[in-house]
């Protein structure tokens, strides 16, 4: 069961939401197109972290920082903070069938051309401290196709 809620969970942080209601003030700027995305997910319960990479036509000239949220169901933002291209938030997700309750900080930012961010999540799972780290940075390769 644990192996499986590990999974589960992890699968949840790296695939990420792709969509979600955010304030206008909070979107960060980007230039529209293809991008190279890069994800790493460690956690402290497995010793070798989730690499990932995919191809993701951005079609907004504005990114969504929402889209980092692990479960945009079970999961909320408070304390946006906004600065230039860059963003922070705290993250509060109550838990549901494929995640742990959990808390957490996101950092997001973007260039004309790049977004990157970091969400640092802390959880429990039978007694013990879970704590899973996910990274990404994105580059843009062209027009979309």
């Amino acid at each position: 069961m644990r192996k499986i809620l590990l999974s589960l969970m992890i699968f949840t942080l790296t695939a990420g939401a792709y969509t979600a209601a955010w304030a206008e003030n909070t979107m960060l700027e980007l230039t529209p197109g293809m991008y190279t995305i890069e994800r790493v997910t460690s956690t402290n319960l497995k010793p070798e972290p989730i690499k990932r990479t995919e191809q993701k036509c951005i079609k907004e000239s504005t990114y969504d920082p929402t889209t980092a949220l692990p479960d945009k169901e079970n999961c909320s933002v408070k304390n946006e903070k906004k600065t230039g291209n860059k963003i922070t938030f705290d993250i509060d997700c109550k838990g549901g069938p494929q995640m742990l309750p959990m808390t957490g900080t996101a950092v997001i930012s973007t260039t004309d051309s790049t977004l990157s961010w970091e969400l640092n999540m802390k959880g429990m799972m039978e007694d013990q401290e879970v704590t899973v780290t996910s990274k990404g940075n994105g580059k843009r390769t062209g027009d979309c196709k």
